[in-house]
């Protein structure tokens, strides 16, 4: 799932009592399992403090991983045309 959508999300199921911030980390917090929830639980309490922070400090974990991921994605919708050759 994607930021983008989280903060979506979070704005759409607005919980009163519960800051934008807290909303977003609990939403965020549900989307992850495998590594990146290990990684998550293995940052200790309060070491992230706000949505913005969270976003920086996990992007900058992942973002590489995502871009391999995007790049995979786009290979395999590539398709021949019929006029194309397979040689440069």
């Amino acid at each position: 799932m994607k930021i983008q959508t989280l903060s979506y999300l979070s704005l759409i199921f607005y919980v009163d009592g519960y800051s934008f911030d807290a909303q977003n980390l609990k939403l965020f917090l549900a989307t992850l399992k495998d590594v990146a929830l290990r990684w998550f639980m293995g940052l200790g309490g309060n070491t992230i403090t706000s949505w913005e922070q969270m976003k920086r400090v996990f992007m900058s974990k992942y973002q590489e991983y995502c871009k391999t991921r995007d790049i995979q994605d786009e290979i395999f919708t590539i398709v021949q045309n019929d006029n194309e050759i397979l040689e440069d």
